[in-house]
């Protein structure tokens, strides 16, 4: 089956939103996103949605995102970003953007920050220079038909043209269909991070990191 890609847009956002959800729980309890938000899903998913369309870049923002597309419309999505211009600092810089919309207080705020200090540390390490590659789903419907490799492919391009020489992933351990899709690509794990509090919080026992010169 044949598969366009496109850069994503703000009028993505409710498919952005839901792809990325089913990408971050995965074969786990809760996303990573549900847990440094603190709600429910459906809080999350309205959260979410804002987010991908607020002035400041992050690496939740819909300008990380490429989306593939096949006659019947997006099928699949996934994200790359530079962590030092728009990871998880950008994300708190964007947050005021978003909170007064839902009432939240500045202790509401401070919240999330403080569970991504406790979180991110858990999490392997971000290779100094990476192009981080993040939250690629597919339909249901059309997995194994070859979006999420032309996906990856597209998305290792653009760090490339970008000048980054390497990229990166993190994938939960246990998500073997993830990891060997990466690995089909070229990828090679660099580390695998077991963390008790990771697993109490997520569901997964932690992160494998995989990496690739580009």
């Amino acid at each position: 089956m044949g598969f366009s890609l496109r850069k994503a847009q703000p009028e993505d956002g409710p498919f952005l939103a839901e792809m990325i959800m089913m990408a971050g729980r995965n074969h786990i309890s809760r996303a990573i996103l549900e847990y440094l938000l603190g709600g429910k899903p459906n809080d999350c998913m309205t959260f979410l949605q804002m987010l991908l369309i607020t002035q400041t870049p992050h690496l939740f923002h819909h300008s990380c995102y490429m989306i593939a597309e096949n006659s019947s419309g997006p099928v699949a999505v996934m994200g790359g970003y530079d962590p030092n211009t728009m990871g998880y600092q950008a994300f708190h810089a964007a947050i005021p953007e978003v909170s007064p919309i839902l009432g939240w207080s500045a202790t509401e705020q401070n919240l999330v920050k403080e569970r991504t200090d406790k979180l991110v540390p858990c999490m392997p390490r971000i290779n100094e220079g990476a192009w981080i590659i993040d939250r690629g789903a597919t339909k249901p419907d059309v997995r194994r038909q070859g979006a999420a490799a032309f996906l990856l492919e597209g998305v290792v391009a653009e760090g490339k043209e970008l000048g980054f020489g390497l990229a990166q992933t993190n994938i939960y351990i246990g998500n073997e269909p993830g990891i060997k899709l990466f690995e089909k690509n070229g990828f090679t794990v660099a580390e695998e991070k077991v963390d008790e509090f990771f697993e109490r919080m997520i569901g997964a026992p932690g992160m494998v990191s995989l990496q690739k010169q580009i």
